[in-house]
């Protein structure tokens, strides 16, 4: 009896695994097929079709998501990648860094939205983990306004890099959820004779350094101001940094701030970018005090 029982739990177990590893599916695709639609779109305007089986999906598409974002090359598999880049074995060339389904992953948050609040704690432990920083980041401002509280608690973080991330992505996250946050996604051939893949980056803003300075001066946390703060001596000097009258007037303002360890910070990036002390700093140029 004792070997009937755990054989019958030992079927049940692999029963469950089974059913609980299977894809949703939409229309009689399954949710793979219509990940697939995303990288042969060719244009976020002709991503509707598979955003509609996504929100269709609902929660349910959640622990696969989760899984390609995850998903990376095993040790073995980078050593034998390597090897084969090494002498030109090209039967062994390694696929591409990014793995198919990663920007449809990223995709299908966005169109879900809030729907997919319940991954933003497991995301935010990849975004503040130093192998899937990119993708935890890319996913948390994917779903939107929900993950605001997420990446003001990243600013928290330990890691100098982290905090300035999660600044960033605060700087570019809207306020309220429309559904049509700025994004930038290309699609691209990562061989000559593989398929267009779908590809995600971090989208560009002409207001991204004014939003970043309104966050280090205005926001009640102050562990955000710090990490603005951070954050703008960080791209002071970049192609982001396009605004560097805006970051003297700030970093001015940061040094005057009640709570001491902003004006650390701020100090810190005054000397780092080389504008000065609260008594020499100048304006290079003119700007609107109004306009942050």
């Amino acid at each position: 009896m004792a070997v009937a029982l755990l054989f019958l739990a030992t079927i049940g177990m692999l029963v469950w695994r089974v059913f609980s590893v299977r894809e949703p599916s939409y229309r009689g695709k399954s949710m793979s097929v219509w990940l697939e639609e995303y990288n042969r779109a060719g244009a976020l305007d002709k991503t509707g079709p598979a955003s509609e089986a996504i929100r269709a999906m609902g929660t349910n598409a959640l622990p696969h998501l989760l899984a390609h974002l995850k998903r990376k090359d095993s040790p073995h598999a980078l050593r034998l990648f390597l090897l084969a880049e090494k002498h030109h074995l090209a039967f062994l060339s390694p696929p591409p860094r990014q793995t198919p389904f990663l920007s449809p992953a990223l995709l299908s948050l966005r169109a879900l939205g809030p729907t997919a609040k319940p991954l933003i704690p497991e995301l935010l432990q990849l975004f503040e983990n130093a192998n899937t920083h990119r993708e935890g980041g890319l996913a948390l401002f994917s779903i939107g306004p929900e993950s605001i509280p997420a990446f003001e608690r990243a600013c928290e973080h330990t890691n100098l890099t982290v905090r300035i991330e999660a600044a960033s992505f605060l700087g570019m996250l809207p306020a309220s959820y429309n559904g049509d946050q700025k994004y930038y996604c290309t699609w691209y051939k990562f061989r000559a004779r593989s398929k267009p893949q779908a590809c995600v980056a971090r989208p560009p803003d002409s207001y991204f350094m004014v939003n970043l300075a309104s966050l280090a001066r205005n926001h009640p946390n102050a562990g955000v101001r710090c990490a603005s703060v951070e954050a703008l001596a960080g791209y002071y000097g970049t192609p982001y940094g396009d605004h560097p009258e805006i970051v003297v007037r700030t970093l001015r303002k940061a040094l005057g701030d009640p709570e001491a360890r902003v004006r650390e910070s701020a100090t810190k990036a005054a000397k780092m970018t080389g504008v000065g002390g609260p008594d020499n700093m100048e304006v290079k140029g003119s700007v609107n005090e109004n306009v942050i």
